[in-house]
């Protein structure tokens, strides 16, 4: 949404210099001094950039491998000065809606869905932050000639152009990082899926009169909207072609309400066999195609669950074969397979939550090795493994990252709710507590609550 890269055309020189239509600019260079630890002198690294608007873009390249893509410069909306901080006090002062979207104008960064209400009962949300104006619509998702003067930034994208809504006949306004509006000017490829948007929007549509407890049972819902489609379109057309112990579970998922529950066996089923057509319809082609490239994809979600839900619910993705009778067949029994491993041959002892576990990690101990593991025996700073309950599409999200299924890496920072009409009737909760000292009895006093959904009084001043 905020970066694009660009493939550059570069002479040697000297001096260096980058094509841009008929003409060649020079490429500015800097030298860096960097102090590594264990070295006593500091290291010298040379920085280069070329001059594309909003400012000075480096080459990215002379310090990742880029393979065939050759010099690969970053343009940045943060490379120019931004107000953000004012914006945000702006908004922390203000009193109505209006005053909100005043305010928003001069914020960039990063990119923000931001929902308000006031006590005067006015809802909004906007799409705030800095956005390029670029030369060809749609550009973004993949890199750009550099040399092509077509794919320059135009500008940024004024406040008053990017998606927002004031007081909707519905009186609803949600959002889950999904696409803020199907209309108006490109902006990203990397908007969350629809599911969780949409099953707060049916839930709370049902519901003549919308009250705070109700919102907070909301918060916890672990119905996957996802979970519930694939077993329909993927499972249904083949059900009858499937056999043996592979009927028998398709026709439990067919059964199944589609509540990622942390005791839900079914759960740990769906998900399981989830991952094996993960890794059969994207994962080998990947690597048969570049070895690594899979491994790498799977580190970020966004783009392989995208493609999955094209492979899965929409039968296309290009170069990409769908989901035949007998891959159903092979990927439900060596996700049984893979549970009888796990948690023994009984169905009825299968759990998601002894698959889906979540250990909030001090930054002192995360990726620490020895050292780390020491640090939290020796002072107590995690908290878990705990089982989980939710997945990455359910309203309490609850992610693993399809590369290292199935630990819980993602969810929830906080979760509030604020009664307008009544502003001492609030609550929140948070992942832990209020204190770091981890000898503090707040450390993580709220660890438990946030698992189980319960809020603790939060009245709005």
């Amino acid at each position: 949404d905020d970066v694009d890269l660009f493939r550059g055309h570069l002479a040697p020189g000297p001096p260096v210099a980058a094509r841009r239509g008929d003409a060649w600019e020079p490429v500015e260079v800097e030298q860096v001094a960097v102090r590594v630890r264990g070295e006593a002198e500091p290291r010298r690294v040379t920085l280069r950039f070329v001059r594309r608007f909003p400012g000075r873009c480096p080459l990215i390249s002379d310090l990742l491998e880029t393979g065939p893509l050759g010099p690969l410069s970053l343009a940045w909306t943060g490379a120019a000065p931004t107000r953000s901080l004012d914006a945000l006090l702006a908004v922390n002062r203000a009193a109505s809606l209006r005053a909100v979207r005043e305010a928003l104008p001069a914020f960039a960064l990063a990119p923000q869905n931001v929902l308000v209400a006031d006590a005067a009962g006015n809802i909004g949300a906007f799409v705030a932050g800095r956005f390029p104006r670029r030369g060809r619509p749609g550009d973004g998702p993949l890199p750009l000639d550099g040399a092509d003067p077509a794919t320059a930034w135009q500008g940024f994208l004024p406040f008053e152009e990017l998606p927002h809504v004031v007081n909707p006949p519905s009186g609803l306004l949600v959002s889950a990082n999904n696409r803020a509006s199907e209309d108006g000017p490109y902006l990203t490829t990397l908007w969350e899926p629809p599911y969780r948007a949409s099953r707060i929007l049916g839930v709370l549509g049902e519901m003549p009169v919308i009250r705070p407890d109700a919102c907070r049972r909301l918060q916890t819902d672990t119905v996957s909207l996802q979970a519930l489609l694939i077993v329909a379109r993927c499972l249904g057309p083949h059900r009858e072609a499937l056999t043996g112990r592979a009927r028998e579970a398709a026709d439990r998922l067919a059964a199944w309400d589609g509540r990622v529950l942390r005791e839900s066996g079914m759960a740990a089923l769906f998900h399981a066999w989830y991952r094996r057509l993960r890794e059969r319809l994207l994962g080998a082609p990947l690597e048969a195609l570049r070895p690594g490239l899979a491994a790498r994809l799977f580190a970020v979600n966004h783009l392989p669950a995208a493609l999955l839900d094209a492979l899965l619910l929409e039968r296309k993705a290009p170069g990409l074969p769908g989901p035949s009778p007998s891959l159903v067949q092979e990927t439900l029994e060596e996700a049984l397979a893979f549970l009888r491993e796990k948690m023994g041959p009984d169905p009825a002892t299968w759990r998601w939550g002894r698959l889906h576990r979540l250990t909030l990690r001090h930054p002192l101990t995360s990726g620490k090795g020895w050292v780390g593991r020491l640090l939290a025996s020796l002072f107590a700073l995690n908290r878990g493994p705990v089982e989980m309950g939710g997945d990455g599409m359910t309203v309490n999200m609850s992610a693993y990252l399809f590369h290292a299924p199935f630990e819980a890496i993602a969810g929830p920072s906080y979760r509030q709710v604020v009664d307008l009409g009544d502003p001492e009737a609030g609550g929140w909760v948070i992942p832990g507590g209020v204190s770091g000292d981890p000898a503090s009895p707040h450390y993580a006093d709220q660890f438990e609550a946030w698992r189980a959904g319960t809020l603790f009084p939060m009245p709005v001043p």
